[in-house]
C-alpha cells in the first residue's frame, strides 16, 4: 500500500433525488484532516456553482454546518465527510435563462408563464 493520503468524501445533492443513505462520493488526495473548503470546492467533479453544507455533531444534535471562509479545515461526522450539497443556480433556471439569452423577455415570460 502506498504512503500517499487520499480521503473519500460523501455527498449527496437533494434536487437531484440524491439519498443520504446511498450518498455519492469522491476522493481528494490529502489525509481527512488536512482538507479544507478550498479543497472540496476545487476536486468536486461538477463545475457548476455548488453550496455546501457538511454533516456535524454539535452536542446532541446532528446539524448541516456553512463555511464561509476557504482556507478553513471542514468539519467530519464519524470521521467522514459528509455534505449535502445544492446548485446555486437550479438546472431548470440555467437552462432556461442560456436558451434566451438573447431575448431576456422571452426568459421571464417562460419562467413566470406570462
Amino acid at each position: 500500500m502506498s504512503g500517499s493520503a487520499f480521503t473519500l468524501v460523501f455527498y449527496y445533492i437533494p434536487e437531484d433525488k440524491d439519498d443520504l443513505k446511498i450518498p455519492n462520493a469522491y476522493a481528494i488526495p490529502k489525509d481527512v484532516n488536512e482538507i479544507t473548503l478550498n479543497d472540496i470546492e476545487s476536486f468536486f467533479p461538477f463545475k457548476e456553482k455548488f453550496h455546501f453544507r457538511f454533516q456535524f455533531q454539535h452536542g446532541d444534535q446532528v446539524v448541516w454546518l456553512d463555511l464561509n471562509k476557504k482556507n478553513v479545515k471542514v468539519p467530519q461526522y464519524k470521521n467522514k465527510i459528509i455534505m449535502k450539497v445544492s446548485r446555486e443556480v437550479k438546472k431548470d433556471l440555467e437552462k432556461d435563462l442560456s436558451s434566451h439569452s438573447d431575448h431576456p423577455d422571452k426568459a421571464t415570460e417562460s419562467l413566470f408563464n406570462l
